[in-house]
């Protein structure tokens, strides 16, 4: 099964490349409006930046690799069988942006230096994945300050979809630090760990 994936982005805030929680969110639209259903042991890598919109595909052929470099992977669980989305910057555009006040999610969260993990406790009208990468980022330039580079999302791994999910809580916490260039951080919501989450230096 080979099913083609076209997915049109719109830049957040002032930046000029798709962000990684728009790339999770919109793949995770598409995947519902396509009528997959019981969503579980979602794998996301982002393998390059995009600053155009990407298509590609979804088979259920898991094993075969992809040799022409996709940008990202994308890979989960309906209904027990397994299905891969591979994607690629095409030659579209992105057309047009939107407001993103990252800095209010940072604001309302607290970090506990010591556990080196950051929680959020109160509603908020973004979504559980913009949260999330919002206050990983700023555990890590709070913690890891000798880091030279800019921080980018670049894999995440999850028991379950959070796509449309409105959580009370929410908590990140670094667990490994690869010399300030690759780290892990688990992710918690609601007191349920549901996965794990990737920051690599560029």
């Amino acid at each position: 099964m080979k099913e083609s994936v076209n997915l049109n982005f719109k830049f957040k805030g002032t930046r000029n490349y798709v962000h990684g929680t728009d790339m999770y969110n919109d793949i995770s639209k598409w995947i519902e409006l396509n009528g997959y259903q019981n969503i579980e042991g979602i794998d996301m890598s982002i393998h390059k930046i995009s600053k155009k919109n990407l298509s590609g595909y979804i088979t259920d052929e898991i094993t075969t690799k992809d040799k022409t470099n996709p940008n990202v992977i994308f890979s989960f669980i309906s209904n027990k069988n397994v299905f891969k989305i591979v994607l690629f910057e095409n030659n579209e555009e992105v057309k047009g942006s939107y407001e993103y006040k990252e800095n209010e999610i940072v604001e309302a969260s607290i970090i506990e230096e010591g556990d080196q993990k950051i929680s959020l406790n109160i509603p908020m009208d973004y979504t559980a994945i913009e949260k999330i990468v919002a206050m990983n980022k700023a555990l890590h330039e709070h913690l890891l300050i000798n880091a030279i580079g800019k921080w980018y999302f670049t894999k995440l791994q999850l028991n379950k979809s959070i796509y449309l999910i409105k959580p009370s809580k929410i908590e990140v916490k670094l667990i490994k630090n690869l010399n300030n260039y690759l780290t892990k951080s688990y992710i918690s919501i609601d007191g349920d760990k549901i996965g794990n989450i990737f920051f690599s230096i560029v």
